[in-house]
């Protein structure tokens, strides 16, 4: 409710200051209260027209994706040791799972390993998408034991068929 006055007060300033500027430009300032009402009218419904895309993202968005990061938690909160450390790019993963989570760094796959381990992350989570950031984990989907250093210990695949590998970092 006071977002609404904060931009009924913007509305209503920005068509002062557009009849302002006609005035300052030399435009005639005949009817004056009409065209302000239609500058004020235009801006409602600009304002209106720029909700929709939020009005509606509750019904239009994937509700699948998110339950993929609640899966995933609850498969690594019963199924990994609490004491877990997760090297992983989405921080709701280590939510649902109610683990420590340690930030996926942009940088090849050795550099990764190596800050994980400095970082005492036991497990790394990758995802298909990870691949455009950062394109030495792209094997990881490819050849499943592309580094000797990782070992596979579960898979999972969203809705759209994307896969979601879970790592265990060996020393």
């Amino acid at each position: 409710p006071i977002i609404l006055v904060w931009a009924a007060r913007g509305i209503v300033e920005t068509s002062r200051w557009v009849i302002t500027l006609t005035k300052d430009a030399g435009i005639k300032q005949a009817g004056f209260k009409k065209r302000q009402a239609f500058i004020e009218g235009l801006l409602v419904i600009f304002v209106i027209v720029s909700f929709i895309p939020f009005t509606f993202r509750p019904f239009l968005r994937n509700e699948l994706g998110p339950n993929i990061y609640k899966e995933i938690g609850g498969w690594i909160k019963y199924s990994l040791p609490q004491d877990s450390v997760l090297i992983c790019r989405k921080p709701w993963i280590p939510f649902y799972a109610d683990r420590e989570q340690v930030a996926l760094p942009v940088a090849p796959l050795d550099k990764i390993l190596k800050f994980a381990r400095y970082r005492k992350a036991g497990y790394l989570i990758v995802d298909e998408s990870v691949g455009d950031n950062r394109p030495s984990l792209k094997s990881l989907f490819e050849n499943e034991s592309a580094s000797k250093n990782l070992k596979i210990i579960q898979k999972f695949k969203d809705r759209e068929g994307r896969k979601i590998y879970i790592y265990q970092i060996m020393d």
